[in-house]
């Protein structure tokens, strides 16, 4: 059950994916690497070998070793750099250039079961080749040798064991390029899957956005309906209270009075949710703020508040409705925030191509870690609030095109900032 369930998560089985097909790749791609070095390696004895069969043609014409390799390096541009002859036992009879004193009797016994023996030498970037004459019928005879010979250096091909050490600088350039371009093409292989993975997990997040939305589109739609629906019952509440109040008088005047209280946070409580769900964009047009600013602030307040501003002629491109609720909301909350009403301010500036708004309290403020969460629908710290005011707010604002920056103020309270770009007809 748990390796099933492992199975049905399919982030965890996509990076099993990538993590299998990257083994498979970088497989694939090391056995190509193989086979070419391989190739290379095989390439790099046989020119070793043709060089050995220049040389000893050469050798036949020339009176010395060094005008055979003179002549060599003339005629094919290759380079043998040493030569040795030795005795079973690993003692040298003929040494010139870069071959040793004295060979491994562990080497030699090698070329008994291999008559050659090919070697690498990493450090000098050559290749070394070890090797015995052809067998012969008398194994207790003398090596062959060709006294009428008029080279020394032919004479020098025949003892029991032969060294050459041949430079080969283009097998070392092509094995330093197949090792970088492994390197390389593994580095390329996880980019490639990490890139298919990440788009792969790309859509699958953009896929779970999209059912994720038609879930809150269908939710929206009720919430939508259900607030509109039931601000039917809450007026028809309104109205009986307000008639129960004229026929009972008095009596029962604070339970109408609390019933009432009730039935207005719902039906303000309806109103944000339908304002939340409503297009935020709704139909902006150009509107200068100081029409608003002074009605609404003193509607709210019951006072006329402090407004300053630079200059009157700016406007601001948004629907007309939505911006009332902006500052209505704004206005509200600097009212409930504790603060004294003539220490509440508004500010109006523009600085460049940006209008900001400003409303400015004297409350209690806001808390550090809960300034990051004012925003988010139903989120309210108040006993007696509904938490979808900023968020209506927010969503206004930003398909405004313009930013809200909240921050507590110095000496207590809260200053909201309302920015929004300025509109030129």
């Amino acid at each position: 059950m748990k390796f099933i369930s492992i199975f049905r998560d399919k982030r965890l089985t996509s990076r099993g994916f990538a993590f299998l097909l990257f083994i498979l790749a970088s497989a694939a791609s090391a056995g190509i690497f193989r086979g070419v070095n391989e190739y290379n390696r095989l390439l790099s004895r046989n020119m070793g070998e043709r060089t050995l069969n220049d040389f000893i043609s050469i050798a036949r014409e020339t009176p010395s070793v060094e005008h055979a390799l003179d002549v060599l390096e003339e005629r094919t541009g290759t380079q043998i750099i040493g030569i040795g002859g030795y005795s079973r036992n690993g003692e040298a009879l003929y040494v010139l250039g870069t071959a040793p004193e004295v060979i491994d009797p562990d080497e030699i016994s090698k070329v008994w079961v291999e008559p050659r023996q090919y070697i690498l030498n990493h450090e000098r970037g050559t290749l070394i080749i070890i090797q015995r004459p052809p067998p012969r019928q008398d194994n207790d005879s003398p090596p062959p040798l060709v006294p009428d010979s008029p080279s020394p250096v032919f004479k020098a091909l025949f003892h029991e064991v032969n060294y050459w050490e041949i430079q080969q600088p283009g097998f070392w350039a092509r094995n330093m390029m197949y090792k970088v371009g492994f390197a390389v093409s593994e580095i390329l292989i996880a980019l490639v899957i990490w890139y298919v993975f990440w788009l792969n997990e790309k859509n699958r997040q953009y896929r779970q956005k999209i059912e994720e939305q038609k879930n809150l589109v269908v939710i929206g739609t009720a919430a939508s309906t259900l607030a509109h629906e039931i601000k039917n019952p809450l007026s028809i509440i309104r109205l009986q209270t307000e008639l129960i109040s004229r026929i009972s008088g008095n009596e029962v005047s604070r339970e109408l009075k609390i019933i009432n209280e009730e039935t207005q946070r719902l039906t303000m409580l309806a109103g944000h949710v339908n304002d939340f769900l409503r297009d935020p964009e709704g139909s902006p047009e150009a509107l200068n703020p100081l029409e608003f600013l002074p009605e609404i602030s003193a509607a709210i307040l019951g006072m006329p508040v402090r407004i300053s501003f630079e200059k009157k002629d700016f406007q601001i491109y948004f629907d007309r409705n939505r911006f009332r609720s902006v500052v209505e909301n704004l206005v509200l909350n600097a009212s409930q925030s504790g603060s004294s009403y003539d220490e509440i301010t508004l500010s109006l500036e523009k600085r460049g191509g940006i209008i900001c708004i400003s409303i400015c309290d004297r409350g209690s403020g806001i808390k550090p870690d809960h300034i990051k969460r004012v925003f988010d629908p139903f989120f309210t710290t108040k006993s007696n609030g509904t938490g979808v005011g900023l968020g209506v707010v927010h969503r206004f604002v930003t398909a405004a095109k313009g930013k809200l920056i909240i921050n507590n103020r110095e000496n207590g309270g809260v200053c909201v900032s309302l920015e929004l770009p300025e509109y030129i007809a």
